[in-house]
């Protein structure tokens, strides 16, 4: 199997399979890769395998990082929900709606649907 790649710290990280190499210099232009950095090489299924299966693109990367700081936020929340939710069961005044609580949680749930997820995101401001 042939393939090119493009190195990155150091890493090989797949950019394409069995493609031209003027595709090949229009794809790294196109995504910001230094073209001088794109290799290619002759390897066995296995050792494709064995590279680039368990390598975390940068796409991969931003979408965890994105969903763990939703997640993080969603947390850091969910106390002011289950207060408000306590003083209800309870008949005693609430110390805040909950409503805009809600409506945060369900807007940062929301983050992955926006067009430019997960390299341009514009965070709910908290209530």
């Amino acid at each position: 199997m042939r393939i090119s790649c493009w190195k990155e710290t150091g890493e090989l990280h797949e950019m394409l399979r069995d493609a031209e190499e003027g595709e090949m210099l229009r794809r790294a232009e196109a995504n910001g890769i230094d073209p001088s950095l794109l290799v290619e090489e002759e390897i066995t299924i296995e050792e494709y395998r064995a590279r680039f299966d368990s390598i975390e693109t940068e796409r991969e990367r931003a979408e965890r990082e994105a969903r763990e700081k939703r997640d993080r936020l969603i947390a850091a929340v969910r106390w002011r929900v289950e207060r408000c939710w306590d003083q209800h069961q309870l008949g005693v005044e609430q110390t805040e709606a909950t409503e805009p609580l809600l409506q945060y949680i369900q807007d940062l749930r929301d983050v992955p649907q926006q067009p430019g997820f997960p390299f341009e995101i514009n965070w709910p401001k908290e209530p």
